[in-house]
């Protein structure tokens, strides 16, 4: 008759501790996704701003730039940016997640 009693206890106990954690997961999901929505507009337009500006460049120039691939290395510089904040929220995200304080 014990045994029916301390499953019913320790389901409960289960079932509480898996929607705490289900909720955090989810909490630092959401968070993670509009920080990365938000970076994602910001580096976008500083790409349109800076590609903006190399254009207004004299011809001569602007040919020899591209030539040399200057417009591909802001591209790659301003995405490897964007991977790295991208990758320290996930960071922090997961040690939020875990419980681990920041170092």
């Amino acid at each position: 008759m014990a045994l029916p009693a301390i499953l019913g206890i320790f389901g409960t106990g289960i079932s509480v501790f898996a929607g705490y954690a289900v909720t955090k997961v989810l909490l630092a999901l959401g968070m993670s996704y509009f920080i990365y929505k938000g970076m994602d507009v910001l580096f976008e337009s500083a790409q349109t701003q800076i590609l903006a500006y190399f254009g207004q460049l004299p011809a001569d120039i602007y040919s020899y730039l591209l030539l040399c691939g200057v417009d591909k290395a802001i591209t790659i510089i301003l995405s490897a940016l964007a991977t790295k904040i991208l990758l320290s929220g996930f960071q922090a995200g997961s040690k939020a997640v875990l419980g681990v304080k920041a170092t």
